[in-house]
Order: C-alpha cells, then sequence, then structure tokens
C-alpha cells in the first residue's frame, strides 16, 4: 500500500528559470549550491530524457552514499518531472518503492514549486522522521561565501574552529563576549553557545556540532537555540570546509536555512556573510603576527 506526501515552496523567481536551474541543470548547480549534501551527480544512462538514469551522491551529512533515479516523464513547456527511486538511497532499507512528482507553477512574477512524493514503506518501518526531512531538504535555501587567507589551511582550521571558543573573544571582542562548551567534548553532538554583545540583534547562539573531519579540515554545525530561530529562521545550518591553494588557504561557508512564512533574511545573509569574512580575516592577522601558532 502505497503513501504520499506533498510540500509547497513559493519563490520571487520565474518558473522557467527555476525549472531549468532546479530540475534540468541540476547535475551541475546541485554540487556549487549544497556541497555539504551533494559531491556530485552524474548521467548513468540516456541523455536526459524519459528513460535516462542519473546517479547523486552525497556527503557524509546524509545517511546513505547515493541514489539513483530513473526519469519518467519530463514536460519542457508546463514545467513538470517526475523520477523513480531505482537504487540506493532508502530502498531495501526503509522503503520498497519510491517517486516523486514536481511542478512549477508561475505566480505573479515569481513562482511555485509543487512536490509530490510516494513511496512504499517496508512492513514495520516508520518513514515520519524523514518524510519531515525530504519536506526541509525542498523547502529549505541556500548561501555561499568564500575567503582567501594567506593562512596555511591547518592553522586556519584549527583557530577558527577547533579553538575559537579561546581566540573568538579575543579577535572579535565588539562582537562575542564568550564562547561556553553546554555539553559533549566538541566532538560530534557537542553543543557550543556562542554570547553576543549588543551590537547583534541577539544575545546568544547555541550550536551543535554535527560533524566534523580533523583531516579534510571540514566542520558542520546547526543551530538549536537562540540567534534568529523561532523569529525568522524555522532550522539553519552552516558547512565550513578550508582548503589549501598555495601556502595559503580558502575559507568556503555554505549555509542553509529554511525562513519562517513571509520573512525576508536577505539582509540578515549579508550581515552573516560580512561577519564571517571579518572573523576570517581577523583570524589571518593573528596567525600572520604569531607565525607557528596552531601549527
Amino acid at each position: 500500500m502505497s503513501s504520499s506526501w506533498t510540500v509547497e515552496v513559493e519563490t520571487k523567481a520565474p518558473a522557467a528559470a527555476l525549472f531549468k536551474a532546479t530540475f534540468i541543470d541540476w547535475h551541475n548547480l546541485g554540487p556549487k549550491l549544497i556541497p555539504e549534501i551533494i559531491t556530485g551527480v552524474t548521467l548513468i544512462s540516456g541523455d536526459g530524457s524519459p528513460g535516462s538514469v542519473r546517479q547523486v551522491n552525497f556527503t557524509t551529512v546524509v545517511p546513505f552514499s547515493f541514489v539513483k533515479e530513473r526519469i519518467d516523464f519530463i514536460d519542457h513547456e508546463k514545467f513538470e518531472l517526475k523520477i523513480s527511486v531505482v537504487e540506493g538511497g532508502d530502498l531495501g532499507n526503509k522503503i520498497e518503492s519510491a517517486t516523486s512528482h514536481f511542478k512549477v507553477e508561475s505566480k505573479g512574477t515569481g513562482s511555485i514549486v509543487k512536490v509530490t512524493g510516494t513511496f512504499k514503506a517496508l512492513p514495520g518501518v516508520d518513514v515520519a522522521e524523514d518524510i519531515k526531512k525530504a519536506k526541509e531538504g525542498k523547502m529549505s535555501s541556500s548561501w555561499t561565501v568564500e575567503v582567501e587567507t594567506k593562512a596555511p589551511a591547518a592553522a586556519l582550521f584549527k583557530a577558527t574552529f577547533i579553538d575559537w571558543h579561546n581566540l573568538g573573544p579575543k579577535l572579535i571582542p565588539e562582537i562575542i563576549t564568550g564562547v561556553t562548551l553546554i555539553s559533549g567534548d566538541g566532538s560530534p553532538g557537542s553543543v557550543r553557545q556562542v554570547n553576543f554583545t549588543t551590537v547583534v540583534p541577539f544575545s546568544f547562539v547555541k550550536e551543535r556540532i554535527d560533524f566534523i573531519d580533523h583531516e579534510k579540515f571540514e566542520l558542520k554545525i546547526s543551530v538549536v537555540e537562540g540567534g534568529d530561530l523561532g523569529n525568522k529562521i524555522e532550522s539553519a545550518t552552516s558547512h565550513f570546509k578550508v582548503e589549501s591553494k598555495g601556502t595559503g588557504s580558502i575559507v568556503k561557508l555554505t549555509g542553509t536555512f529554511k525562513a519562517l512564512p513571509g520573512v525576508d533574511v536577505v539582509e540578515d545573509i549579508k550581515k552573516a556573510k560580512e561577519g564571517f569574512i571579518k572573523s576570517v580575516k581577523a583570524v589571518e592577522a593573528y596567525l600572520a603576527a604569531n607565525p607557528g601558532t596552531y601549527a
């Protein structure tokens, strides 16, 4: 017996452009927009027309490494697409079958994206939480920013993310008053609280460490309390990755969030980017003045 779920997302983007970007060119755009989730999208067979199969590969934040999807139907004029999972994902683990039907409709100068997921769960399996995550994934938005520095990747990662509870309040005391580990030891599952001065519109934010890789200089955190949570956003995660470039490094941040209905967060994103750049540049200056630190 099959079950289904639906979700609608209203956007300010024109229907034609949104359909092309989200569904036709997703193999190029997906890994760029949400690199913390998707590592790549490959066309396994076909040319993108019905019958074609594509494979979406995921990072370790997703409980499965890949999913293969068959394109069952596509209408470029009506902005409509239907796909079925043929391998990977939760197929055989939690579900027996799954299809997704996407349709983009114009609304004024913007659009509405409608998703209907139909699935058949395996006997005795509860997929309520999986459906919730699938909906959140379709309704989330993201932003990215990159900062190039002259500091070595390893030192920058340690200073900015591992020892930030000590360094942050020293480098930008006009913004941060303190960082406290609320629970855990800094490993995944730990929660830390960042306290701010009055120049920030909220007094604190509690962040949970979801993922950390000390070798690849990668970190993912989720807001669990404070900040704009419940005020402007329903959820927010940040994915940080430091990569070497010559003798220096590049710090990449991807912020993924779900805004509350009717809330415009454009200005908040702008301020978040500016604050992140300021923090990274402060660390870069500190490391330049204190060579060998965090080596």
